[in-house]
Order: structure tokens, then C-alpha cells, then sequence
């Protein structure tokens, strides 16, 4: 459980990392270390709360980026399951050791758009391979079906 302090400290990030993406967003000047601060607090210091926090900061920049992926509109699936996808691959990614390799707000949100890409082409890569599979299996079926008269194939089934 964190002490008063570390929660406070939370909170401030929180707040500030909201305040400056507004303003990264509104175009006026912005300062992107309380941001990279609850980023630094979430990986290496393991804190749930920040961790939260990211994930409730970023998650519709995730999801815009999981809408506006070419594969996206071919897949059979809510952005929810690639936006949470995305998320889990990152936080996997990053022992705490690995921290120090992403020295900047954007390198960090960069390797995060890098693992929605990931998340759904690992996908399409599996419908295809299932879709594949399946006709297979169907062709397999029909034409073991070519062969046998249709009483054959009913009683089959039964």
C-alpha cells in the first residue's frame, strides 16, 4: 500500500501529465516530465496506481491508433481487445532495467504505438491462419462428400 506521500506524489503527476497533454493537444507549450514521471513510477517503482493512470491517460490515444491501423476494419473485433493487447505487451516488455532505453515521453508512447501494430497483425496473422484452416477442412469435407452418395453423408451425421 503506498504511504500518503508516494500517493500524493501520484496524484500531482496524475494531474499535471492531464494538464500538459491538454495543452500538447490545444497546441500551446507543454512540458512532457510529468508524464514521463508516471511512465518512470508504473515501470520501474511497479506501482499500480500509476500504472492506472497511464492506462487511463493513453488509453483513447491507444485506441484511436488501434481505429486508424489499415488492418483494423478487417478484423472481427471490438479496439477494446487490441487496446488491452497493446497494453499487457508493453507492460511485459519493460523490466524495470529497461527503462533507461526510453529517455523520452515520445520513445515510450512510440514503442507503446509499436505494440498495438504488433497486437493486431499477431491477430490478422491468426484469423488468416484459422480462415485458412477452416476452408481447408471444408474442402477436405466436400470432397470426401463428392464421393459418397447424399443418404451416406445424412446418416454420417447421425
Amino acid at each position: 500500500m503506498p504511504t500518503t506521500h508516494s500517493a500524493n506524489k501520484i496524484e500531482q503527476l496524475i494531474r499535471g501529465c492531464q494538464r500538459e497533454t491538454a495543452n500538447f493537444q490545444s497546441g500551446k507549450p507543454h512540458d512532457e516530465r510529468p508524464c514521463y514521471a508516471l511512465f518512470r513510477l508504473a515501470i520501474e517503482g511497479r506501482s499500480q496506481t500509476a500504472w492506472a493512470a497511464v492506462y487511463t491517460q493513453y488509453r483513447p490515444l491507444v485506441t484511436y491508433w488501434v481505429r486508424k491501423h489499415p488492418q483494423f476494419q478487417y478484423l472481427n473485433e471490438a479496439p477494446d481487445v487490441f487496446v488491452n493487447t497493446a497494453f499487457i505487451r508493453f507492460w511485459k516488455a519493460f523490466p524495470q532495467e529497461k527503462f533507461s532505453r526510453f529517455p523520452t515521453l515520445r520513445a515510450l508512447l512510440r514503442y507503446l504505438q509499436i505494440c498495438v501494430h504488433s497486437a493486431i497483425t499477431d491477430h490478422a496473422r491468426w484469423q488468416k491462419r484459422y480462415e485458412t484452416e477452416l476452408l481447408a477442412w471444408g474442402d477436405k469435407s466436400i470432397q470426401n462428400r463428392q464421393n459418397t452418395s447424399v443418404e451416406q453423408v445424412v446418416i454420417d451425421q447421425f
